[in-house]
């Protein structure tokens, strides 16, 4: 027959009841904490590279909308300005050539200013290029 204090140290012969238990077991708590605090770190740099990848991504779509917009507001300009070129002559008789060659002079800055946005930009497709 087994007697009872087999039975108990079968039960509990695998409990730790060495002298340093509690260091070993604040270590142990420690490492746990540490393997959480990883993890919630891994997850929060990941949240936080998901958003600027989102946020990046908002800025390309802003930057193309203000480009094209941009570029629809060049055409409008210089057509309003031709369409005023070709009629204030016959409005205005006394319109002379320095008045073109300001209107010229505009129309010219126009385009290289949308030119240098062109080349600053070469990924964003304008309206109406191929």
């Amino acid at each position: 027959m087994i007697s009872i204090d087999d039975r108990l140290a079968k039960l509990f012969g695998s409990i730790d009841v060495d002298p340093d238990f509690d260091v070993r077991l604040m270590a142990r708590v420690r490492a746990a904490e540490a393997d959480r605090n990883a993890e919630r770190l891994r997850a929060e740099r990941q949240r936080a590279q998901e958003d600027y990848l989102v946020a990046g991504m908002s800025l390309e779509r802003w930057r193309r909308a203000a480009l094209r917009m941009l570029s629809l507001d060049t055409i409008a300009a210089v057509t309003l300005m031709m369409v005023l070129a070709a009629a204030l002559p016959r409005v205005l008789p006394k319109f002379d050539a320095i008045g073109f060659g300001y209107l010229a002079a505009g129309i010219a800055a126009l385009i290289a200013i949308v030119a240098a946005i062109r080349l600053l930009y070469p990924r964003v497709r304008l309206p109406g290029s191929l």
